[in-house]
């Protein structure tokens, strides 16, 4: 049961991607021998994890907790069934012994009865 759980969804491993951002070059041309600033953009200032793949992720997890639980909770269940099914077993055991004692007795009575008889 805890493969059919697992395999509900799947875990990914997540990558992480650049993040571009603007950036000031500080030589672009020159002009009269000296270097000209201008606006620039860096395609790799920084790596951030993938947020889609991590929500799916966080998704998954929360979806398989709720399915380990609702297991146990069925589990707990099943397990109380089988309580109640042993507790009746005996019950019926107890009264199958009750009524093969009482047989017994009514044999032996049946049996002194006869014996009183004969002698009366």
């Amino acid at each position: 049961k805890q493969q059919q759980v697992n395999s509900l969804c799947r875990l990914k491993t997540c990558s992480s991607s650049c993040v571009g951002c603007p950036t000031w070059r500080k030589c672009c041309w020159k002009v009269w021998g000296l270097c000209s600033g201008c606006a620039g953009w860096d395609s790799c200032c920084w790596r951030a994890k993938d947020i889609i793949c991590e929500g799916l992720n966080l998704g998954c997890k929360a979806l398989r907790a709720v399915a380990y639980a609702a297991l146990g909770l069925a589990k707990k269940i099943v397990d109380s069934g089988r309580w109640f099914l042993d507790l009746a077993k005996a019950a019926l055991k107890a009264a199958a012994f009750i009524v093969n004692n009482s047989r017994w007795t009514l044999k032996v009575a049946i049996g002194f009865l006869e014996g009183v008889k004969v002698t009366v």
